[in-house]
């Protein structure tokens, strides 16, 4: 998916782009509407078709703008974990950043994850382009972690393939993040009660006893 960079974008593109984003997010791309678009970001319609072309451009374009904006905040977030020395600990903080994001920017990473989770009800053309930024997303996350220090038996145990430790770790996370939905309110009084510790010293224990 090719863009402009969002800082190359005039003030009336951003402002459609974030009107945009909170209407793609409340109704979904199928429902929502160009015209509330226009109305709520004080343009003309004509305008939102002469900077975008069409709905499914505008789309693209505001889920490129939201992942650019995650990525950022990602990065904000990620910094104090270079100093970790527990792979564990590490790892474990991560996934809760991940959980954490949408109450750090209630817009940007929310509509990321609906359009990851909701791809496959859209056209080809913009299931691939969702299908790209998933990757990116998912690959910017966990990055660092590349060149992470691992614990000196983890090769020995995983013929060569200490990575799944990480893979054990972000399917926890998927499944953390749904039970979360599913069953905690959506704030941040519920988020302070989720509790990774145990399933960590689970895995922790089939490694290295």
């Amino acid at each position: 998916m090719t863009t402009k960079n969002n800082n190359l974008l005039s003030t009336k593109e951003i402002k459609i782009i974030e009107v945009a984003a909170k209407e793609f997010l409340e109704n979904g791309y199928t429902v929502a509407s160009t015209n509330i678009i226009a109305r709520d970001a004080g343009v003309a319609k004509g305008l939102i078709f002469h900077y975008f072309g069409n709905k499914q451009a505008l789309y693209l374009r505001t889920l490129a703008y939201a992942f650019e904006k995650t990525k950022i905040l990602i990065e904000q977030k990620t910094l104090a974990l270079s100093t970790y020395m527990d792979t564990f600990d590490l790892i474990s903080d991560l996934i809760t950043i991940k959980a954490q994001l949408p109450f750090f920017d209630t817009i940007s990473p929310p509509l990321l994850l609906q359009a990851f989770e909701t791809k496959l009800e859209l056209s080809p053309q913009i299931m691939n382009a969702i299908q790209e930024l998933e990757v990116l997303y998912e690959k910017h996350f966990y990055s660092y972690l590349e060149n992470m220090q691992y614990y000196p038996n983890m090769k020995k145990i995983y013929y060569n393939d200490p990575e799944i430790i990480i893979k054990i770790f972000i399917m926890l996370s998927s499944a953390h993040d749904y039970e979360k939905q599913k069953l905690i309110p959506l704030s941040l009084t519920g988020l302070s009660t989720i509790q990774l510790g145990p399933y960590i010293n689970i895995v922790k224990a089939g490694i290295f006893t």
